[in-house]
């Protein structure tokens, strides 16, 4: 995976997210359920972003237990980046659809799972 491949994969999340929001705004409608699905969503693409910076930092790497470090401290990274998000908005938007939230986040996930077998 290259550096390139995670611009292309939060350029994937972002329509995906623009999808998200068309699909909700006419279907559903309501304030809360277009703020779920977006939070869900930025959730995703913010930690895929961070993903790619830690993991890409120095480029494509050619030894592998540097390329397996860089992974695992992407990986921790984003892990406490979501969890810090999903508690933040639990604790701060108290009117949140969750069913909204979650799937918002589980269909933005799979975006990058597509992308790489596609690949």
């Amino acid at each position: 995976m290259k550096k390139n491949l995670a611009r292309i994969l939060v350029k994937y999340q972002l329509c995906t997210l623009i999808i998200l929001l068309l699909i909700t705004a006419l279907l559903f409608k309501g304030k809360n359920n277009i703020l779920s699905v977006l939070f869900g969503s930025l959730i995703v693409i913010l930690s895929t972003f961070l993903y790619g910076c830690i993991a890409f930092a120095q480029g494509l790497v050619v030894k592998p237990k540097i390329a397996i470090m860089l992974h695992q401290r992407a990986m921790l990274f984003k892990f406490i980046l979501n969890t810090m998000l999903f508690m933040l908005v639990i604790i701060f938007f108290k009117r949140c659809n969750y069913i909204f939230l979650f799937v918002s986040y589980i269909i933005t996930q799979s975006t990058v799972w597509l992308i790489l077998l596609r690949k």
